[in-house]
């Protein structure tokens, strides 16, 4: 019979007797005052001798199970070890006035780090009350039972706190969030991919960047950040598929909701509240100009899987580790799980319930359709739990009945309780918003000439006060020198495409003036321009005349190296300008670049502005060296913006 140990001593560390052995070689040690026998094996011990000392039990989280009461006993091995192959037993005995409920769900209780195991009995001897468990170590050691009033009472107070709150439908991670993570490298951004958010879920942050490791620069990352408090269930057009969500969630439970969401259908994602998803744009998907459109509604998948958790929470022997919870969502039992409940919310979708009874009663009906494949995955999950521990542990037929029944008795409560209308109170925002559906669409261009002056900079740094977009700019330079017709074989009217379709703005200083240009050479000539970067190496002069302009002109050009180090194709001159009845040569620096994948051409001019005789002339290692810091910003910025590969990696 079990004995309590009296309240003045209820702190003390009682030590019970070591460990002796019987005639077949087994250690065995008892503590009188549990009533706790501890056998095991021959040569299960690695050195030193069992032994047994009366505690007070820990007040740790329980779960759904409640210990009888009295004292617990800590089992150790002194002076030695239990070896990892060990065959133990433990033996406890339990109170002679147990109900017939309370045996029937009797669990021995293991101390683990994060709370106490409840490990079903192997066996029950109902007239010596005792239970036996077998295990491979040793802890404190305790036993008590399931206690259904207790656990579904938890499991209405976990649901509430998921379901409910100031309401607004919340679930997983969303609850009081608000402050959303943001991608960092999102300064600038891709220009391809556009996403118009106007007719999205309100106040939501969107990034688009390429996804490096695409040489060919047509696969995007599409960051959302959703700055509400509720979550929202996302269907995505082929092309667009789910990579992840920021900040994932920390509590076991809230992960696994969040991953059985996931499972639910390939191609809809939940957004949940204060978090940041991560989606993949396949170019290759769009047909031509037509945009894809990513659709999005108030989730309702949340509260089904929400009141299955708080379910399962009350009957896990015990809390589970990421490992587990991520090995369990890829199970088919998951998916089986994620098919039930997505079904269910597409169904309360079309049918629009008006009022927090009609929706409570869907969602129920739902939690409860889905109980059967819920107990399924429970088993599951519990016995993931357990490998470590006793792998045969939940492999029986008694453990598989006894969790069954566990289950079904908290979705018998949840059935007659009424309570889940009265924990979804979101009737308000379901009339405002919650079957309202929000678009996203996203479009694709390449070259994205109706973005290129994104690229231009903005005044600061290594640039001064831009002109505003084409202010002066009216047409592209002539690449290379004023005098490019006396190259055989190349005609930049047709290489590039029209000639409105480019972004250039001047950049005036007090001494000097820096002109930026950005277009693309169409596909079918990018070869050709990439041979005649070859003739823009090295020297030349020529005689000329300005288009449209009578005057005449002397150019002659020189080729210098210069940094930065980049990617591509690369060209500084020095040119010299002279015009008839001026005060003199001209000198202009300028830098020409140009990336043959993705067709991108940069071309950058800097030259000086002093005209009043005797004012001092910026030195041409001035002006080297401010083309050089320019082209090195705009390479980084075009590496961002246009997909091209300017930077060398580092």
């Amino acid at each position: 019979m079990r004995r309590q140990v009296a309240s003045l001593v209820s702190f003390a560390l009682l030590v019970g007797i070591t460990s002796a052995c019987t005639d077949s070689g087994e250690a065995t040690a008892r503590d009188d005052a549990t009533d706790t026998t501890v056998t095991v094996g021959k040569s299960a011990l690695d050195g030193g001798n069992l032994k047994l000392t009366t505690v007070e039990p820990p007040t740790v989280e329980t779960g759904g199970y409640r210990l009888f009461g009295g004292s617990a006993t800590r089992v150790e091995v002194q002076g030695g070890k239990l070896r990892p192959d060990a065959d133990a037993t433990i033996t406890i005995s339990y109170p002679e006035d147990a109900t017939p409920q309370q045996v029937d769900n009797l669990a021995i209780l293991r101390l683990a780090d994060d709370g106490w195991v409840a490990l079903p009995p192997d066996s029950v001897d109902r007239e010596k009350h005792t239970a036996t468990v077998r295990t491979d170590r040793f802890s404190i050691w305790d036993i008590g039972w399931w206690d259904v009033e207790q656990a579904t009472e938890r499991a209405k107070t976990t649901a509430r706190n998921l379901l409910s709150s100031d309401n607004l439908l919340l679930g997983g991670i969303g609850r009081a969030a608000g402050n959303p993570p943001v991608a960092k490298d999102c300064k600038y951004q891709a220009l391809p991919l556009t996403i118009k958010l106007d007719a999205f879920v309100p106040k939501t942050i969107g990034c688009v960047t390429f996804v490096r490791e695409d040489a060919a620069r047509k696969t995007f990352t599409l960051h959302l950040s959703n700055r509400h408090t509720e979550p929202y269930l996302l269907r995505l057009p082929r092309g667009v598929t789910y990579q992840a969500v920021t900040p994932e969630p920390t509590n076991p439970y809230s992960l696994l909701i969040d991953l059985l969401g996931r499972r639910m259908n390939s191609q809809s994602v939940v957004m949940a509240g204060g978090s940041m998803i991560t989606l993949t744009v396949d170019a290759a998907q769009f047909d031509g100009n037509k945009p894809l459109v990513i659709s999005g509604s108030l989730d309702l998948t949340r509260p089904i899987l929400d009141l299955m958790s708080a379910s399962l929470q009350v009957v896990m022997p015990a809390k589970p580790t990421d490992a587990v919870v991520r090995a369990v969502a890829a199970t088919d039992q998951a998916a089986r799980v994620g098919s039930c409940v997505y079904k269910h919310a597409e169904r309360i979708a079309q049918l629009k319930p008006t009022t927090t009874e009609a929706l409570g009663d869907a969602v129920g009906a739902a939690f409860l359709d889905c109980a059967e494949v819920m107990q399924t995955f429970g088993m599951i999950l519990a016995q993931k739990m357990v490998e470590g521990w006793n792998p045969t542990q939940y492999a029986s037929a008694a453990a598989k009945a006894l969790l069954g029944a566990q289950i079904k008795a908290v979705v018998l409560i949840w059935q007659n309780s009424h309570v889940i209308p009265q924990m979804i109170g979101v009737v308000d925002e379901l009339a405002r918003n919650g079957f309202r559906t929000y678009t996203a669409q996203v479009t694709y261009q390449d070259p994205p000439f109706g973005r290129l002056d994104e690229v231009m900079p903005a005044a600061g740094g290594a640039f001064g006060k831009p002109s505003s977009p084409h202010g002066s700019v009216r047409t592209f330079p002539t690449i290379g020198t004023q005098c490019v017709d006396r190259i055989a074989g190349n005609d930049w009217n047709t290489w590039l495409y029209s000639p409105s379709q480019f972004a250039g703005r001047w950049y005036p200083e007090e001494k000097t003036n820096s002109a930026a240009y950005v277009t693309y050479v169409k596909p079918q000539f990018r070869s050709a321009v990439k041979d005649y970067f070859v003739h823009l190496t090295g020297n030349g002069e020529c005689e000329g005349k300005f288009t449209d302009e009578y005057a005449t002109y002397h150019q002659e050009w020189r080729s210098y190296d210069s940094k930065p180090d980049l990617n591509g194709f690369v060209v500084f001159h020095r040119n010299l300008v002279y015009l008839p009845n001026s005060d003199g040569w001209t000198p202009f620096f300028s830098a020409t670049l140009f990336d043959p994948v993705t067709g991108a051409l940069i071309y950058m001019t800097v030259s000086d502005t002093v005209q009043a005789l005797g004012e001092k002339v910026p030195a041409e290692d001035v002006l080297k060296s401010k083309l050089s810091s320019q082209l090195d910003y705009l390479a980084h910025r075009a590496d961002a913006q246009l997909g091209t590969t300017f930077v060398p990696k580092k």
